[in-house]
């Protein structure tokens, strides 16, 4: 899958947007009366010299919601939402305040790169509103949210829920490794190890869209997140129980062998039992990672 860019400079590079751009806000920002759930850029030559610059698509996208003429000096002004595929799923990214925007009749989806939408002060009368790009990534399709892409956060809960921080965002998807797991397969695995029975399509596409990442997806499988201690240990206190008996076998079976037996059954079980606690998986087997242990593959 394609590196990401940013939505804004020539190249889109991190490089290049540190260079030339600073965050006026950031995201999390307490407010008093909510929660800044984007990230607020602005030209670093001041005042409002970045109105006009050009916004573009970070990855190939498709437009999804968009208020471009229902409130131009009032909240967001003309603002839209284009989704895009990512390695986590389908994530909603919200561009605000902008001005000259795209038209939807004539193109509603596109490749990375593509300019969406100029920097611009819509949102507030009398262009007010000094200009800046107003950027957010959505979690959560927007129109389950009761505001819908006019929505902002409230509390700590609904911002953590709702959206992800763009910048550690952007960081994440150009760290991101093309040999990491297939999410589909591992969708599929983790069902058929968890659940004992494989996916359908329609759970399959609704996994992959709101994938985050194996350890909440295990969480959501099983209710309560307890997958180490309720899947993990079972298996290794059942293993280390069976090893234990082969020890105390060697004990009770004496004969002229009885110490070299002994020590052999201990140091099998000794190794048996790290090696079971602490093996690298290879494959992404749903019912391999139960039995080798999912907190030592995945590190939490």
């Amino acid at each position: 899958m394609n590196r990401v860019r940013y939505p804004i400079g020539r190249t889109g590079t991190k490089e290049e947007v540190e260079k030339e751009w600073y965050l006026a806000s950031n995201f999390g920002d307490d407010r008093v009366t909510y929660i800044h759930e984007a990230v607020d850029w602005n030209l670093k030559t001041g005042g409002d010299s970045d109105l006009g610059q050009p916004i573009y698509a970070v990855a190939d996208w498709k437009l999804k919601y968009y208020h471009l003429n229902s409130h131009n000096e009032s909240g967001f002004g003309k603002h839209l939402v284009y989704e895009c595929n990512t390695p986590w799923g389908i994530r909603y990214f919200h561009i605000a305040h902008t001005q000259n925007p795209l038209d939807p009749e004539k193109q509603s989806e596109g490749k990375e790169g593509d300019k969406l939408a100029e920097v611009g002060k819509t949102g507030r009368p009398n262009n007010t509103l000094p200009a800046h790009l107003h950027f957010a990534v959505f979690k959560v399709d927007p129109s389950t949210l009761i505001n819908t892409i006019d929505s902002i956060a409230k509390t700590k809960t609904q911002l953590n829920n709702w959206w992800e921080d763009p910048i550690e965002f952007f960081k994440k998807w150009n760290e991101y490794k093309e040999d990491m797991p297939d999410i589909k397969q591992l969708i599929i695995d983790l069902r058929l190890g968890l659940l004992d029975k494989p996916p359908s399509e329609d759970e399959i596409k609704y996994d992959t869209e709101h994938w985050e990442n194996p350890l909440e997806y295990v969480k959501r499988l099983t209710g309560d997140g307890k997958f180490y201690e309720k899947y993990v240990m079972p298996q290794l206190e059942s293993q280390k129980k069976l090893l234990e008996g082969d020890c105390n076998r060697a004990i009770s079976e004496k004969n002229d062998f009885y110490q070299t037996e002994l020590e052999t059954a201990k140091k099998e079980a000794k190794v048996n039992y790290e090696t079971l606690l602490h093996r690298k998986v290879e494959s992404f087997s749903g019912r391999y990672l139960i039995r080798l242990g999912f907190k030592k593959l995945f590190g939490f």
